[in-house]
């Protein structure tokens, strides 16, 4: 069950001695549903709280964590479906459209999305338009570093239970977890609430 405002997230929990060190994001993605992980580093690990590692034996709070179930149309007409834990992002910060769908709220250390939460049931969505002005870029760049982005008129922030995108341009990049996707035309996201569950 997904996190409600003003009840406690999570339940107490002993650390087992074989649980699963994720390093990364794209390395918790792969963890299996139904086994507890502990991640490390990357963008959960900072929306946590960078939570040291429990010793086996010992309590800790096991949280599930949402995942952002995505299709992808690759070449060929072949499609890719998988699960990402904490981002997902569509273009470059620098030029046109930027995308950043996030589960964490965070984006390489950036807190982007300072309303989303890892369990709430939503996939939270920051964009620039792509008549965003260079300068104003390097501004956002600048103040994402302390959540200081937002309001912005060029910048805007959505929460959703479903997204989906067409590629229009070569240079848009499709970036899941850290893990840039090389070949594709198209993707459509989902909310699978609960999937996982972490260990802090």
């Amino acid at each position: 069950m997904t996190i409600r405002k003003g009840q406690d997230w999570g339940s107490p929990f002993a650390m087992p001695s074989d649980c699963m060190v994720a390093t990364s994001d794209a390395d918790a993605a792969r963890s299996e549903p139904q086994a507890p992980f502990y991640v490390s580093n990357g963008d959960l690990h900072e929306a946590l709280g960078k939570p040291r590692q429990p010793k086996a034996g010992e309590e800790c709070q096991l949280l599930p964590i949402d995942a952002m179930q995505y299709v992808i149309q690759i070449s060929e007409g072949k499609e890719l479906s998988a699960f990402a834990i904490s981002s997902i992002t569509i273009g470059r910060w620098y030029r046109g459209a930027f995308f950043v769908l996030s589960n964490s709220g965070f984006h390489q250390s950036r807190h982007l999305l300072p309303r989303a939460h890892p369990n709430d049931g939503f996939l939270d969505l920051l964009s620039l338009r792509s008549s965003m002005p260079m300068r104003q870029r390097l501004l956002f760049k600048r103040k994402s570093r302390i959540s200081a982005h937002l309001p912005h008129p060029d910048i805007r922030v959505e929460r959703l239970d479903s997204f989906s995108f067409t590629r229009t341009k070569a240079h848009e990049s499709l970036i899941i977890d850290g893990i840039e996707i090389g070949s594709w035309s198209s993707i459509s996201v989902t909310v699978r609430p609960d999937y996982w569950h972490t260990v802090v």
